[in-house]
């Protein structure tokens, strides 16, 4: 089956093609900056200069993926070129509380030491260090996080928001 993109989705769409993985990165990030300003913004701008709003971010590795083809996320593209994706989770310390964007691959991959075969053998996913542990490491219980945001619900982001 094809579709056919028009006008404004054409241009848009076209560009994610021609860009590849890295434009979905970059989609992301801009999320994940929108979801920060909308959750903290109105408060960090007011309390900023009173030594209130985002005091640190921290930047996790919540696993990685890799695949001998990538063209089936970018269709007729970079056909048989292999690829490694990497799954970032991000905890912002706020003065209104801890806010966790992405929970990254099942923390349970860390126990299989050649990951786990995904998508009909098409990736296999690895975790090396489990985000528990990562927050451990920096004194952060899980239940001390009092924000949770998601970019969008596949496993690689959300596989431990249980």
């Amino acid at each position: 089956m094809s579709v056919k993109f028009e006008g404004r989705a054409a241009r848009h769409f076209g560009f994610l093609r021609a860009a590849g993985p890295r434009a979905f990165a970059l989609i992301g990030l801009r999320a994940f900056a929108l979801a920060a300003a909308l959750l903290f913004g109105a408060a960090g701008a007011q309390a900023a200069g009173e030594g209130g709003g985002v005091q640190r971010m921290y930047v996790f590795h919540c696993g990685e993926a890799v695949t001998n083809d990538v063209s089936f996320w970018s269709p007729g593209v970079d056909v048989g070129k292999a690829w490694e994706f990497s799954s970032n989770c991000y905890l912002i310390r706020h003065a209104k509380g801890l806010l966790l964007w992405d929970t990254g691959m099942p923390d349970s991959l860390a126990a299989l030491p050649y990951g786990q075969v995904v998508g009909g053998g098409r990736l296999i996913e690895r975790v090396k260090k489990p985000l528990r542990l990562q927050l451990q490491e920096l004194g952060v219980a899980p239940s001390e996080v009092t924000h949770l945001a998601l970019s969008h619900s596949h496993p690689d982001h959300a596989g431990n928001a249980n």
